[in-house]
């Protein structure tokens, strides 16, 4: 914790406690843990000398990052307001520690939109080769090669406009020989590389390697894409450094998965990382101090990181729209493993009498047979909706084959003829098996598996957690099966034994989610 003593007497400092240190200015830094006075003096002495060396550089007309940033903004961002904020100033700091070799290597956890990549991968290194060392080699990744080419482009912009060479013309021109959208060097020998997380960097090494944004939040549910990314980093990526003991390292990224990258880096106890973690809601309990000794100076729980960007209507839309999950390891950094966590217990609702005057009704198969054979369970779901409420009615489940599968689907048609689509997923043997449905049934829509099943699942999730899915009651005769049906959903994951009732609710969900923003209607033709 920091704060202000202003007017101290003159005389002998007051006696402090252990592991609160007391600067020249009157500010009081504490560090908690063991080793803490000594820690303490070190971070204080840290946030001294950067202080001095501000003022040395702002007397000698020099820029510091933060002001470099806000004087450059209008080049990439022209006809919008720089908003600045104190999470900005953090980022600047750790980032100019990084430039000056006191920290090596750096995480930075934070919210989407929060312009880390316009700070980190755009104008730190313009920053950095006009105010520091024009010779800094540079190589950016990000998961989308289209993204960290964006970031190579409006870096570029800022070194070849007019403000920033009538500032820096003398220390940095980029060679014409050597300037493309991806790969650019001054003439002082700096590079500056952008690449794809997975693309090749064989011969191509940096003395500041930053990879932004390793995963895509859509697919990273996916096992093997996180173990590509990963081995990636562990195979190919580490060996980029051009002076194994100097050269840095540095990771910026919205939290999106307890095995991601970053929480693969963390688990490793000798990792060396520095980490800067920047929630979007203010949590005391998991507010951490860095190397630099700086703490998220928010004191109220829930409290944002920058309320006139991001304010708290919005984080409560985000939330409801992504569901709890999502939202907490993408905005707030914090994240838990899949499995109970996805669906609690009690967002499910109940009904014990069927609802009158519904919307439509529609039938979700989950099929993973070969035609002809049986294997797993097979599910087909009745599903109800009315309004934005969607109700469980009735589900079958065997392990069957498509024989047997078709006569029970056909049967359910029957039961409810004024269906309005029967959902089956377009699997990898799904073609042939739809076709043959498609003969004795109408209104057969091959759904698309999009995604991994658990980012299925959680794009589902927002509508069980606001309250608007109802199961039978299992306490109702014939309705047992329900608690199978919750105790699938607690299992839920990547290694679940079983999960075709999970993949037909949230197939169903998805669709009629769709449905209801103007989305296809399965035609019953």
């Amino acid at each position: 914790m920091a704060y202000q003593k202003s007017g101290l007497p003159p005389g002998p400092r007051p006696r402090v406690p252990s592991g609160l240190v007391m600067l020249p200015s009157g500010v009081a830094f504490y560090v908690p843990g063991p080793g803490a006075a000594e820690r303490s003096r070190q971070a204080a002495a840290e946030l001294e000398r950067r202080r001095r060396a501000r003022e040395r550089r702002a007397a000698l007309g020099r820029l510091g990052l933060l002001e470099f940033f806000a004087q450059a903004w209008p080049i990439v961002e022209a006809g919008k307001t720089f908003a600045s904020n104190w999470h900005l100033g953090a980022i600047a700091d750790h980032l100019e520690a990084v430039t000056a070799g006191d920290i090596r290597d750096l995480i930075i956890s934070m919210p989407p939109r929060s312009l880390k990549s316009r700070l980190v991968s755009v104008a730190w290194p313009a920053w950095e080769w006009a105010e520091v060392n024009p010779s800094t080699r540079w190589v950016f990744a990000s998961y989308a090669h289209t993204l960290a080419k964006r970031d190579s482009i409006d870096c570029r912009r800022i070194i070849e406009s007019t403000w920033y060479q009538r500032r820096y013309a003398d220390v940095v021109q980029l060679r014409h020989d050597q300037n493309v959208q991806i790969r650019y060097e001054n003439t002082r020998s700096g590079v500056r590389i952008a690449t794809s997380v997975g693309g090749a960097t064989t011969g191509e090494g940096g003395d500041r390697l930053v990879i932004d944004d390793p995963h895509n939040a859509a697919s990273v549910e996916s096992k093997a894409k996180r173990e590509a990314v990963i081995n990636w980093h562990d195979g190919a990526w580490l060996s980029r450094r051009n002076d194994p003991m100097r050269s840095s390292m540095v990771i910026v990224a919205q939290r999106t998965h307890h095995r991601d990258l970053i929480g693969h880096v963390l688990a490793a106890h000798d990792h060396g990382y520095a980490h800067l973690v920047l929630p979007l809601e203010y949590s005391p309990k998991r507010s951490t101090v860095t190397v630099l000794g700086w703490k998220d100076p928010r004191r109220r729980e829930g409290e944002l990181l920058h309320p006139e960007r991001f304010d708290r209507a919005e984080a409560k839309k985000m939330r409801r729209r992504m569901g709890t999950r999502r939202f907490e390891a993408q905005y707030n950094q914090h994240t838990t493993d899949t499995g109970s966590m996805l669906v609690d217990r009690a967002w499910w609702r109940y009904w014990r009498v069927p609802p009158d005057g519904v919307d439509g009704i529609a039938l979700s198969v989950d099929a993973t047979f070969k035609k002809g054979l049986a294997s797993d369970y097979v599910v087909i779901q009745v599903w109800l909706r009315r309004g934005a409420d969607r109700f469980l009615f009735y589900q079958w489940r065997e392990q069957a084959g498509f024989v047997a599968t078709r006569k029970a689907l056909v049967s359910l048609a029957e039961a409810y003829p004024t269906y309005e689509a029967i959902l089956v997923e377009e699997a990898a043997n799904g073609h042939a098996i739809i076709d043959e449905l498609r003969s004795v049934l109408g209104g057969i829509y091959a759904v698309p598996p999009i995604g991994s099943k658990v980012s299925r699942a959680e794009a589902a999730v927002p509508q069980v957690e606001t309250g608007n899915v109802y199961l039978p009651d299992p306490t109702l005769p014939g309705y047992a099966w329900v608690l199978d049906y919750l105790a699938e959903w607690d299992d839920f994951g990547e290694d679940a034994e079983h999960d075709d009732q999970v993949d037909a609710t949230t197939q169903y969900l998805n669709w009629s989610r769709d449905l209801s923003r103007g989305g296809f209607v399965a035609s019953r033709s």
